[in-house]
């Protein structure tokens, strides 16, 4: 009788709650809300003023204001809910596109304090909303909850940026891109109504990031190695893509229909692994994800026009999400086995890591695009797109948890 309870619960965990779902909704809406203007900020900054250098100030200076954002909210966590860090992370993202909006063609000239901005609304924002993640979901669910945030996330992703290129490009000047901000903070605000929904229980105790350093095990070590790799790439390439098909000769509307199509593909591939995506296939996965990520870069080094640019964006969307879901859960899996008090540290860790890696992958760009070297940018390619397939060297020391599944069999046995 005590075997057949035992294995009810673990079938119930497999199902997500009511709040998960709101989550969900919550992280849809926020996803539609920044691909619609999201999308498009630094290609406005680069319409504004044409300068590299410009942009990656812009982006340095976020990837820094995001692991800061991410301790202040960890510490507010402690005694307050989470749900109340997410609510002040719409905020300053409604906050964002309002300094946008009011410095209308001068945005260049702020282009710090707007980093700084977004980079704190960004932090407060994935910081309550990957604590509430772990809260609402088991290791027994949470691929398939990663799964259908990536259908979501891809889905919301299909239209809008079509219809924000489409809009901008139809619009005179700048007019196109103040409707389009105008909206996402419209949105926001829907999102911030949403989330009073959102309930959670604060802890009682301090941040303490160097006691949860140093006493975590080395599989979490290994972990932030590999998100430190992981955001030298990410750094680089999700801001630089959409510069590229400008300089290639597209517009905003080019930008927005190869959007459409990788988001097309991207939750094909999310509905694929939802089906496919097992503990014992995590690592054969994540190991194709991390190769075909490579290959889909090396079309952009050998050249760099609309067609290498839709190969890049068409492969690096199918098979990116095989990297990524299993990356996620073996994040989440380390978070899971720890004390469960000790969650907010490691999430804040894991933060510093990755927008550690952002920032030496922009430091990269800006030194090699004040050379204005071709040649150079290739290898900057080359480098930013190759660099996670270091997580494949120790990609076993890494919890895939791959014998969840052995020790479920062996509970109906019993």
């Amino acid at each position: 009788m005590k075997n057949r309870t035992k294995i009810d619960n673990e079938e119930k965990s497999t199902r997500l709650s009511r709040e998960a779902k709101i989550l969900l909704l919550v992280g849809g809406l926020f996803t539609t809300a920044t691909s619609l203007s999201g999308t498009f900020v630094n290609v406005y900054l680069w319409r504004a003023k044409n300068d590299l250098s410009m942009i990656g100030v812009f982006n340095l200076f976020q990837f820094i204001f995001i692991p800061i954002a991410f301790y202040l909210a960890g510490r507010m966590t402690k005694a307050r809910p989470a749900s109340l860090c997410l609510r002040i992370g719409l905020l300053l993202h409604m906050a964002f596109f309002l300094l946008i909006l009011a410095s209308r063609g001068n945005a260049p000239t702020f282009v710090i304090p707007l980093g700084t901005l977004l980079g704190l609304a960004a932090g407060f924002y994935w910081s309550a909303y990957q604590i509430l993640t772990y809260d609402l979901t088991s290791r027994m669910n949470r691929d398939t909850y990663n799964s259908i945030l990536g259908i979501i996330f891809s889905a919301s992703n299909i239209i809008t940026p079509v219809a924000s290129g489409y809009i901008i490009s139809k619009m005179p000047q700048f007019s196109g891109y103040r409707l389009i901000f105008m909206i996402s903070a419209a949105i926001y605000t829907a999102v911030w109504l949403i989330s009073l929904m959102m309930t959670a229980k604060p802890l009682d105790r301090p941040v303490e990031l160097f006691k949860c350093w140093r006493s975590a095990a080395s599989v979490w070590r290994y972990t932030l190695l590999g998100h430190y790799f992981f955001g030298i790439r990410n750094g680089v390439l999700m801001f630089l893509v959409n510069l590229l098909i400008l300089i290639s000769g597209g517009n905003e509307f080019t930008i927005g229909k190869l959007a459409m199509a990788a988001s097309i593909v991207s939750a094909i591939s999310f509905s694929l692994l939802e089906k496919i995506l097992k503990p014992k296939r995590r690592i054969l996965l994540f190991t194709i994800g991390a190769v075909m990520m490579l290959v889909s870069v090396s079309f952009l080094v050998f050249d760099t026009n609309l067609f290498t640019l839709l190969a890049y964006g068409l492969l690096n969307a199918l098979f990116a999400p095989f990297f990524q879901v299993p990356f996620d859960s073996a994040t989440l899996n380390v978070i899971d086995k720890n004390v469960n008090q000790s969650r907010t540290e490691y999430i804040i860790l894991k933060e510093f890591s990755l927008n550690a890696g952002r920032i030496t992958g922009v430091l990269i760009f800006l030194t090699l695009t004040r050379q204005e070297s071709p040649t150079l940018m290739r290898i900057l390619l080359l480098t930013v797109g190759s660099i996670h397939l270091t997580l494949l060297l120790f990609r076993k020391k890494l919890d895939f948890d791959v014998d969840v599944t052995k020790n479920r069999v062996n509970i109906k046995n019993k």
